[in-house]
């Protein structure tokens, strides 16, 4: 009788642990792999105990870029294991975060940690996201080559090595070492055509790159508009709007079975504008049950007789009857535009300024000493300091770390200083600022200024 007693109340007492503690301990739920380059790999790992006094099962919910393994996903209890976290950044730009879960399931019970990994990606590219549009092409007659040059300013031996992948739409073929030469190929998709080209650099930072390239190819048979702007509409007041196809040529012309994919958006035929055999038109409606929103995703209108397909994408939002739209270009009480783009301004009037403020702290050590001051930091991530022998001459990142933005908010301003401790007293410099913005794009701060080391 008094073993059971005992059974019972052992039985009670890991009950209460798990009603009353958490089953599940990690030791950080964030992870900040500061700054990398685009096609990096993150690996980290994470230590997860089991805290109560039954066995754990652990598994785990990761979508996206980041994947996560354990050593041991069955925890007995007071023990614990590893965690591993990979994230592969890929051809991301500018600040990435990305979640995780740990689920740990005791006593037909589950317990959630969420793990959130953040930083921001960079590129060695002076255009952190390449993209070369063709503009319109005629998919029946010649096709014309335009380059696109991949450039780095810290590194003018940037080169392309080689080409890992293009669409079949393309043909693409390396010139000058860092230009890479794109035309169109085979077309069977006409309208719209959007590939991405992936090539290989010799850099140690960044060993791919990826080129976005965009086209509209015309054949005879073309739309009156592409993409079909459905502007902004509501489910109570939704109307139809009117897509007509015409042949170049004025020939008769025979459309398929039309295929709206996953648009959610009808389409019925109805008489042209004007009477005549090379013309055939349609009216797109939104269904009431689409997804409120941005309005995207195209039509495909089959051509039996050049066995192509022409591709109309849409565009436009749609809202509940209910949501108010407030204008974000308001004009400003004393009659100004609001902007959150800073301004470029002048390194030396902006060090003017901020040695005028007040200074809690000054940095330690010997060199040029840069104070900057920037007002409205909204999309900003940091800062980077670019140095050179001369106003004209070659530039490049001296400081390793990103400076990072304060972002307090509109209306803010911010007070920076970093100091050149590698620089040679009585040599003369040049330095200009750059910012990095939150989506990886680079954008200069400063014109080139001169500092005298001393």
């Amino acid at each position: 009788m008094l073993k059971k007693s005992l059974r019972l109340l052992a039985a009670l007492l890991a009950l209460v642990a798990v009603e009353g503690a958490r089953a599940l301990t990690i030791d950080e739920s964030v992870v900040d792999f500061g700054e990398q380059y685009q096609f990096a790999e993150i690996t980290h790992d994470v230590r997860v105990w089991n805290e109560t006094l039954l066995p754990i099962r652990l598994s785990t919910t990761a979508t996206g870029l980041v994947r996560l393994t354990f050593d041991d996903a069955s925890l007995e209890p007071g023990k614990s294991t590893l965690a591993h976290i990979k994230l592969s950044l890929a051809n991301h730009s500018g600040v990435l975060t990305a979640r995780v879960s740990i689920n740990g399931e005791s006593a037909g019970k589950t317990e959630t940690r969420e793990i959130t990994v953040t930083g921001f990606v960079n590129s060695v590219l002076d255009d952190s996201r390449p993209a070369l549009d063709l503009g319109v092409v005629d998919a029946n007659g010649p096709h014309v080559e335009k380059p696109l040059s991949l450039l780095d300013s810290d590194d003018p031996d940037l080169r392309i090595v080689k080409v890992l992948e293009e669409p079949e739409f393309l043909s693409t073929r390396i010139g000058d070492a860092h230009t890479l030469h794109i035309k169109p190929s085979k077309i069977d998709a006409l309208g719209y055509n959007k590939g991405v080209v992936k090539v290989a650099l010799n850099s140690k930072l960044q060993s791919q790159a990826w080129i976005t390239v965009l086209m509209d190819a015309h054949g005879d048979v073309v739309p009156d508009q592409n993409p079909v702007d459905f502007g902004l509409q509501r489910p109570g007041s939704r109307h139809p709007v009117r897509l007509q196809l015409n042949s170049r040529s004025g020939q008769a012309f025979r459309i398929g079975e039309v295929d709206a994919g996953a648009a959610h958006v009808s389409v019925e035929r109805t008489e042209c504008l004007q009477a005549g055999k090379s013309c055939q038109a349609f009216l797109l409606m939104i269904d009431p049950k689409h997804a409120f929103g941005q309005v995207t995703g195209k039509i495909a209108f089959p051509l039996p007789e050049t066995h192509q397909v022409l591709n109309v994408h849409l565009g436009g939002v749609y809202l509940a009857d209910n949501t108010r739209v407030v204008s974000l270009d308001k004009p400003e009480p004393n009659g100004e535009t609001k902007t959150d783009a800073p301004q470029n301004v002048s390194l030396a009037e902006s060090l003017k300024r901020a040695t005028g403020e007040k200074q809690e702290f000054v940095l330690p050590g010997t060199g040029p000493l840069l104070k900057w001051q920037v007002a409205n930091e909204a999309g900003i991530y940091g800062y980077a300091i670019y140095r050179g022998d001369s106003a004209d001459g070659k530039f490049a990142r001296v400081n390793d770390a990103i400076v990072k933005a304060d972002n307090g908010g509109d209306g803010t301003t911010a007070n920076y200083q970093w100091r050149d401790t590698a620089a040679q007293k009585g040599h003369e410099y040049w330095y200009y600022i750059t910012i990095f913005n939150n989506n990886g794009t680079k954008t200069q701060l400063t014109g080139p200024q001169k500092v005298v080391a001393k």
